[in-house]
């Protein structure tokens, strides 16, 4: 990986960690202080939940060591790229856990915030990986490249919020089996 890359990969972070700061900030009725209230149970699973998310992260990094050494030619993709798939497993892991757990929402927080920010950054990631595998950029020297890594941004947003979105259905429904009965 050249200079030229690595500094792009560098500033592209700092500015989508801005971006996204920044969108929180407009969009969260927070901006005043108030800060999301999480209940007891709530704070007890997403300890569970980031125990998940660790434990992924442990179990992956292990099979990723064991791959590299057995696999004759390494790992099929860049350097770089082993790390952040491991850190994507493990955040799809925690957010997993957290929101089936019903912790990954605040109780004054509003789900659709979160939803819409979420599809935003998956949108965003999956359209500059469109782009590169136009390019013929995904793929360098017979291996995965870093641009690969806003392919699994991308995805790892859209999944979350198919999950939230699943787990919303499963409470409506939960809701209507109570009532009648």
């Amino acid at each position: 990986m050249n200079t030229a890359t690595l500094l792009g990969i560098v500033t592209g972070l700092i500015v989508g960690i801005l971006i996204y700061f920044i969108a929180i900030k407009a969009t969260s009725k927070y901006r005043f202080g108030n800060k999301p209230d999480y209940d007891e149970r709530q704070k007890i699973e997403q300890g569970k939940a980031y125990k998940t998310g660790f434990f992924a992260m442990m179990i992956f990094s292990c099979i990723f060591l064991c791959m590299d050494v057995l696999l004759e030619n390494g790992m099929p993709f860049a350097p770089g790229v082993g790390s952040f798939i491991i850190i994507f497993l493990g955040a799809f892991s925690f957010a997993t856990h957290a929101i089936f757990s019903d912790c990954y929402i605040s109780t004054n927080e509003r789900p659709i915030r979160t939803k819409i920010i979420f599809i935003v950054i998956g949108i965003v990631n999956l359209a500059a990986s469109i782009i590169n595998i136009f390019r013929g950029e995904l793929i360098e020297n017979g291996l995965l490249s870093v641009k690969a890594i806003n392919l699994l941004c991308g995805l790892l947003m859209l999944i979350l919020v198919c999950e939230i979105l699943i787990k919303e259905r499963l409470d409506v429904k939960r809701e209507k089996l109570d009532e009648e009965s």
